[in-house]
């Protein structure tokens, strides 16, 4: 990271009343950043879970445990990692993995025991502050999710996901000018950014222009990582459009992802709710 960006990160005490100088600030320092290779090449990541390369035996524990976790089935991977932990205390993998699995199952506190743990082993690994972001913001504790959003720029410059999930912060306080500045800045570093447009459809859907709100979804790429919340917003936008058919079809495909984290803020119930009441209407 360049001399200028981590003294600022570091040294500057950012709040919520300057978070326009923080994002211009933030943009000059992208510009003149430079990243450096990955220092941990035998790790990646997908759908916010981390996974190993190569057949070794801690491995493929920890990438058995991780798809437990994507189908859902977190209780048994959390056994499954805690058996991996008794073996490998200090391993990265496990510890993050334990920790989003703990997220899953609401039981916030345990979850930061095991990514902070995770943190101070793999300091540099940004997605580690996301979590811990998440985890803090469940807890109504906005202010320390925030701040762990901006560790994870500090980490990473280009981890411009923490953009989205302050601005979201933002949106759900009702403050719509300072979250579409976040959901417009990261678009200004890569304009097809699913979750950044995504972002611009809900401050839309705030405004109540629901046909511009589905024109704008219409544009997100899902063939990669995108939240799931855009089936959500498309389907509300249809229904207030009397869509029934189109708003019917985006509730199904939201409920076909039912281990996402969208699950985690809003209950399944209400959206089969949703569904069925527009599967009402297009019978009439």
């Amino acid at each position: 990271m360049c001399l200028i960006a981590a003294l600022f990160l570091q040294n500057s005490a950012v709040t919520l009343a300057d978070a326009d100088e923080y994002l211009l600030k933030y943009l000059k320092m992208v510009r003149e950043y430079k990243p450096q290779p990955s220092p941990r090449e035998e790790m990646y990541t997908k759908n916010d879970l981390v996974y190993c390369t190569g057949n070794a035996e801690i491995a493929k524990l920890n990438n058995s445990a991780a798809d437990m976790i994507a189908f859902g089935e977190h209780e048994a991977a959390g056994i499954l990692l805690d058996k991996g932990l008794k073996r490998a205390p200090i391993f990265f993998p496990f510890l993050y993995n334990k920790g989003v699995c703990c997220l899953f199952l609401r039981d916030f506190s345990r979850a930061l025991i095991y990514l902070n743990k995770a943190k101070h082993i793999l300091p540099e690994y940004s997605r580690t502050y996301l979590q811990i972001g998440f985890t803090y913001q469940m807890m109504a504790k906005e202010e320390q999710a925030i701040a762990h959003f901006r560790e994870a720029l500090k980490a990473n410059l280009y981890e411009i996901e923490s953009l989205i999930l302050i601005g979201d912060i933002y949106f759900y306080r009702n403050q719509i000018s300072q979250a579409e500045k976040y959901y417009r800045t990261t678009l200004e570093m890569d304009q097809s950014f699913a979750n950044g447009i995504i972002g611009i459809a809900k401050i839309q859907f705030y405004r109540k222009e629901y046909a511009s709100t589905i024109i704008t979804l219409k544009g997100v790429d899902t063939s990669g990582e995108y939240d799931k919340a855009l089936h959500y917003y498309y389907a509300e936008s249809a229904y207030k459009l009397a869509d029934y058919k189109t708003a019917y079809d985006q509730y199904k495909k939201l409920l076909s992802f039912k281990n996402d984290k969208f699950f985690i803020t809003h209950a399944r119930s209400l959206i089969q709710h949703k569904l069925n009441l527009t599967e009402k209407f297009i019978a009439e």
